[in-house]
């Protein structure tokens, strides 16, 4: 395995933590730098999904039941072979 020159290690470490989806010369060119993927990636669709979360329980919540429960459920459940 190749050892990357410290200058190249450093210069890679500070286009990780600038915001931009290309990461120039690091790791072959074609990558987005960490702290792109960290934000798009990850914390924005999390932020995302937390904000619809508390909707959609009460618009669940406020809905009709579609299944009434009742003993006829649990008798099917006792009695199948």
């Amino acid at each position: 395995m190749a050892q990357i020159p410290s200058s190249r290690n450093t210069t890679c470490t500070a286009v990780d933590n600038s915001f931009g989806p290309y990461a120039s010369e690091c790791r072959g060119g074609f990558d987005f730098t960490l702290f792109f993927e960290e934000t798009v990636l990850t914390i924005l669709p999390l932020a995302v999904f937390s904000l619809m979360v508390p909707v959609r329980v009460w618009y669940l919540l406020r809905r009709e039941r579609k299944v009434v429960y009742g003993n006829l459920g649990i008798i099917k459940l006792v009695s199948y072979p």
